[in-house]
């Protein structure tokens, strides 16, 4: 597993030099996958040439996830998102989020757009994405319609 996530790492830090995470940051995603801990969001964010740990919580209060995206920044998160299917089944879903509102500055939008596909290509397993430029993209509801769109 961790041989695999070193090649990852690699072709990323190959193919992408100008932004980095640590392995860090990927056995983070692997413990919320493999459900190894009880984090229900990781919200991260670019510091520098580096993505970084902003938040994490073990909380599913909606709000308080909703509290960590910035009014004039970007943001990446992943949730680990309980739903019900269309026909009553229980399920789950961890969902990429890129949060770049239009009031965040040019430099910010293309770093965050520049970085987004090496680190969804380093998150394997991640079925959901949601690219969102205002709340109303990333509502409860909205996201849990997105879940619901491939199951």
């Amino acid at each position: 597993m961790y041989a695999y996530l070193l090649i990852n790492l690699t072709f990323f830090i190959r193919k992408h030099r100008k932004y980095l995470f640590f392995v860090a940051v990927i056995e983070q995603f692997n413990d919320v996958k493999l459900k190894k801990t009880k984090f229900k969001y990781i919200i991260y964010k670019i510091e520098g040439p580096e993505i970084v740990t902003e938040k994490t919580s073990e909380s599913g209060d909606w709000n308080e996830f909703l509290g960590g995206f910035p009014d004039d920044d970007g943001r990446y998160a992943l949730y680990d998102m309980d739903y019900e299917t269309n026909d009553g089944r229980r399920s789950n879903k961890l969902v990429f989020i890129s949060w770049v509102p239009d009031t965040a500055k040019v430099k910010a939008k293309m770093t965050y757009a520049g970085s987004k596909e090496a680190l969804i290509r380093a998150f394997v397993g991640v079925t959901t994405k949601i690219n969102a430029t205002d709340m109303s993209e990333i509502t409860e509801e909205a996201v849990m319609d997105a879940c619901k769109k491939f199951t």
